[in-house]
């Protein structure tokens, strides 16, 4: 049965479990610059940039968590080289502003930003702080595996929009 106007899904129809996961700084990946940088910000989406295509007629949808991945990519590399003159910058940056605060972290980190430690140094928010959320990287496989099943027409119509 195709998709009718208004009775399309809002989410992947799968199950995302739920990870607890340290954020942290780690220069040696996910850099600014360089030929290594370039690498994996290219390849940390998955195959069909994270589209899926669903229902009978093969709907296109972007996946919202990629959709904020590319638009991140896409402020680095504004930062790099300098802004296009387009409207996809200040696109990216409102859907980034709405993503996190639609996220809502509630997270605690402690010491915040201007807290004084004993010393007088200002303490930052420590990086060991455990935050509970929706794996990424099951959402990524599956993806993955969808797009093992897409036929040559949807990658047609999927590099038409672009």
């Amino acid at each position: 049965m195709p998709y009718l106007e208004g009775d399309r899904p809002r989410e992947l129809p799968i199950k995302v479990r739920t990870i607890q996961a340290v954020f942290q700084d780690d220069p040696s990946h996910y850099a600014m610059e360089g030929i290594p940088a370039w690498a994996e910000w290219n390849a940390i989406r998955p195959p069909g940039k994270g589209f899926a295509f669903l229902g009978e007629e093969y709907f296109a949808f972007d996946v919202s968590m990629w959709h904020q991945i590319h638009c991140l990519n896409h402020i680095r590399t504004m930062l790099i080289n300098g802004d296009d003159g387009s409207s996809h910058t200040a696109h990216c940056f409102h859907y980034l502003r709405q993503g996190i605060l639609c996220a809502a972290d509630t997270t605690l980190e402690p010491g915040g930003v201007g807290s004084k430690k004993e010393n007088g140094e200002i303490s930052h928010p420590e990086t060991k702080t455990v935050h509970t959320c929706r794996d990424w990287r099951q959402v990524h496989d599956w993806l993955g595996s969808e797009h093992e099943k897409w036929t040559p027409e949807m990658q047609e119509r999927l590099n038409e929009a672009s």
